[in-house]
């Protein structure tokens, strides 16, 4: 409005490819979600998914499991967690890789905050099935049921969880779907080419 005639072009925020790749598919009831707790979306979201949805999954997946991993965790979220078989509450690891490779799933619960979760561009990256809220893949270019779960409720949240855990075909389609899209849209190289042709134009 104030520079009639500009242009203007995003480049989306993206990940690393060849680091993360995709990690072998196990069956193993595991979850796993990966954020420093020191952000107030990441601790909202492990206070919420540790009190409300876990209680509902290991009630019907006895042996389910879940991995927390990020730097200061807080104390209501480790007590919650304690109150639970199966739940381990990490803090800070040097490569989330392997935590990733030990999960079935990877969970998103974020239910506040803006900007774009890198978490699940990193897990689709590694090829994983992932489970978010509405808010939580805000501003990435998902399709429900063809490469994320979507849902917004603790039960509806559970229910998703469980089927995958318990879908084999539903996982593997889910993690081949969100790696294609990281592929094409948000791999390093492909924002890089982008971002180069946007400043050729711009110096010529």
């Amino acid at each position: 409005r104030r520079v009639p005639g500009a242009r203007w072009l995003t480049i989306a925020n993206g990940t690393d490819t060849d680091y993360f790749t995709p990690v072998p598919v196990t069956d193993e009831p595991t979850m796993v979600f990966a954020g420093g707790m020191g952000w107030y979306p990441n601790y909202d979201a492990m206070k919420w998914f540790v009190q409300e949805i876990y209680p509902l999954v290991i009630k019907q997946e006895s042996g389910a499991q879940m991995y927390i991993l990020g730097s200061h965790p807080a104390d209501d979220v480790v007590a919650s967690a304690k109150r639970w078989p199966g739940i381990q509450v990490t803090g800070f690891v040097d490569d989330v890789r392997p935590f990733l490779a030990r999960a079935a799933v990877y969970v998103v619960p974020i239910r506040v905050g803006g900007g774009t979760r890198l978490k699940i561009l990193d897990a689709f990256a590694a090829g994983m099935p992932v489970v978010s809220t509405s808010v939580g893949c805000e501003g990435i270019a998902v399709t429900p049921e063809e490469n994320i779960l979507i849902a917004d409720t603790p039960v509806a949240f559970a229910e998703q969880v469980l089927r995958l855990l318990r879908d084999r075909s539903l996982r593997e389609r889910l993690a081949r779907n969100a790696r294609r899209l990281v592929e094409e849209r948000y791999a390093w190289d492909v924002i890089g080419r982008r971002l180069n042709r946007a400043l050729d134009e711009l110096v010529s």
